[in-house]
């Protein structure tokens, strides 16, 4: 199968981080909260691209979005001596993370102000 698609909805549980790579590219990253009651299932969110700007202000923690898009591995690392060669250690075996297509606002947690 050469590709794959998902979509998720759930709580945002960690505000957005944006950055820039060098290129110029904007990074948005998150974590989505997607598991039934008493069952924890959080997700990482990952958008690069235009959107990214407009759909920050969006993810903050509370609010209820639908993400669609494309799931991949991705192997942690952390900058150390390493075994493997490559100046790293892993850690943990492999991981997911949701590579978001389009992230819509479904309802957004009241302010306390």
């Amino acid at each position: 199968m050469k590709g794959n698609r998902i979509e998720a909805w759930g709580r945002v549980i960690k505000p957005a981080q944006v950055r820039t790579t060098p290129s110029g590219t904007a990074v948005l990253r998150t974590i989505l909260e997607c598991g039934k009651d008493g069952d924890e299932l959080a997700l990482g969110v990952v958008m690069t691209g235009e959107g990214v700007q407009t759909t920050a202000p969006c993810i903050t923690p509370g609010n209820r979005i639908r993400v669609s898009g494309r799931i991949r591995n991705v192997a942690r690392a952390k900058a150390g001596g390493g075994n493997n060669g490559s100046g790293r250690d892993w850690i943990g075996a492999t991981g997911i993370e949701l590579v978001a297509d389009a992230v819509e606002l479904l309802d957004q947690q009241a302010s306390d102000s």
